[in-house]
């Protein structure tokens, strides 16, 4: 086992949240969704969302909301929702995220922060080493990162970049393995493995089509207003459609100034 790289504070901060919320950094999440909503008290809208939009953290009165595009990949989804939680957490203010902040190369620093908040927060470097010491025997090759992401729940990219920075590849293998994924040549490697990916809520929402999926507070919420009439029935449609700009709309406020 190589020496991991040191954390960057946006990792060590990632591992105090898993803290706060009793979920220790020794194992994968077994539902992220679950860890930001019910734990944290966030609530996730996951819905079809505009297709170059990868998720939305909203700040309004006050609350903080969590918006996840429905129509990606679920190890997407995870990464999203983590991204998206690590601005909360980081302190950052509101955004709507594109996929090249999530998944590209962002040159905004609470951009760069929010990802790499999300890569441990999803694979702490504990887990991975209990997952790599576990798997000793295996070659460090593709279908070792690809075993990885599968367990992890996360993109094989992602699980080459966590896989490094616990030390569990050196950087001439990471860097050889990312080219390789660059290429393509882990497509169709985890059936070919046998290895089943992770099965949650959001994997689950994917397959079943259950889209737009509201948290269960918002939805009691609009319910309430509408039944006192401080919503019309359009309104409240609109709500239960899961549609963003309606909970994203504020009074002008510095909390409600959504920046793209």
């Amino acid at each position: 086992m190589l020496a991991a790289t040191r954390n960057r504070p946006e990792e060590n901060a990632a591992e105090r949240a898993r803290a706060d919320l009793g979920i220790g950094v020794e194992a994968p999440l077994a539902d992220v969704l679950a860890a930001v909503e019910d734990l944290a008290g966030i609530p996730v809208t996951v819905a079809e969302l505009p297709p170059q939009v990868a998720g939305m953290y909203v700040r309004r009165h006050g609350d903080a909301y969590i918006f996840v595009n429905g129509t990606f990949r679920p190890v997407r989804q995870r990464f999203t929702l983590a991204h998206e939680f690590g601005h909360h957490f980081l302190g950052h203010r509101q955004r709507v995220d594109d996929a090249d902040d999530v998944f590209g190369s962002p040159r905004d620093p609470e951009e760069i922060a929010a990802n790499y908040f999300a890569g441990a927060f999803l694979a702490p470097v504990a887990g991975v080493r209990n997952w790599t010491d576990r798997h000793a025997d295996l070659d460090r090759d593709l279908a070792f990162v690809v075993r990885a992401g599968a367990f992890f729940g996360v993109a094989v990219k992602s699980a080459c970049i966590r896989l490094e920075r616990a030390g569990c590849l050196s950087t001439a293998e990471a860097g050889r393995l990312r080219r390789a994924i660059d290429a393509g040549q882990h497509h169709g490697m985890l059936s070919a493995l046998g290895v089943s990916q992770l099965t949650d809520e959001l994997a689950r929402l994917h397959q079943q089509g259950g889209l737009p999926r509201l948290p269960a507070r918002m939805t009691a919420t609009a319910r309430r207003a509408h039944d006192v009439g401080l919503i019309d029935d359009q309104e409240l449609e609109e709500l239960l459609q899961g549609r963003h700009d309606v909970v994203a709309q504020g009074d002008g406020g510095p909390e409600d100034d959504l920046p793209h």
